[in-house]
């Protein structure tokens, strides 16, 4: 995915779902299906944190910690399709590692 300016690329479209750090908003198919997390005060995220993405196929749920906290559950429902982990940032000289967590995929 490309686009010029500043936008949130992931949940711009039906098959991306996306988290907006900056306002905490939920995207999906191009509208914000709500903020999170659900909590009042929302915090503010700082360089460094480290935030988990929690892709559970099973459920079909995703879901994010900040650190060790369970966030809680982001989407619901997910299709029953190959979904791929994605990162996306907009700000100049972001840096972002992932690093797989789960099970290895080969055996």
């Amino acid at each position: 995915m490309q686009c010029q300016g500043y936008v949130a690329l992931l949940g711009s479209d039906d098959q991306s779902w996306g988290w907006n750090l900056v306002d905490n908003n939920l995207l999906h198919n191009g509208e914000v299906n709500g903020s999170f997390p659900q909590c009042n005060n929302a915090p503010k995220y700082q360089i460094g944190e480290r935030i988990r993405v929690i892709l559970d196929m099973e459920d079909k749920t995703l879901a994010f910690e900040r650190g060790y906290e369970f966030l809680g559950v982001a989407f619901r429902g997910l299709p029953k399709v190959c979904l791929y982990p994605a990162v996306s940032a907009v700000y100049g000289n972001t840096e972002v590692t992932l690093v797989y967590l789960g099970k290895p995929l080969d055996g």
